[in-house]
């Protein structure tokens, strides 16, 4: 299935910061991203950072001045996703699910 997701985000910055956006689309074994754009205004340096396995991509942007800035990104995805029945499975309360964490190794 292809689709298209876009995010628009406005911040006013009102002494230097440090932003850090997870903002981008997965990339997956079942999920591709066929283009991407992300756009920063006014202009700011930006760098992108993966996790460990390559799947969650974040972006740090170093804000030096006191402005508005404006990030804009827009994506065209394609995944792989199968329909299942899930009629006679049981519930499971949110209290009840099992929950696994991985460790995250920070910024490098």
């Amino acid at each position: 299935m292809k689709f298209e997701t876009n995010a628009e985000l406005k911040y006013n910055i009102v002494s230097p910061a440090t932003l850090i956006l997870n903002i981008h689309a997965l990339r997956t074994p079942r999920q591709t991203v066929l283009e991407e754009t992300l756009v920063i205004k006014p202009y700011v340096k930006a760098e992108e950072l993966s996790s460990e396995h390559g799947e969650n991509r974040l972006i740090r942007i170093e804000i030096l001045k006191d402005e508005d800035i404006t990030i804009s990104y827009k994506a065209v995805v394609d995944n792989f996703f199968r329909e299942t029945d899930h009629t006679d499975q049981p519930e499971i309360s949110v209290s009840g699910a099992k929950i696994v964490s991985t460790k995250w190794k920070g910024f490098s």
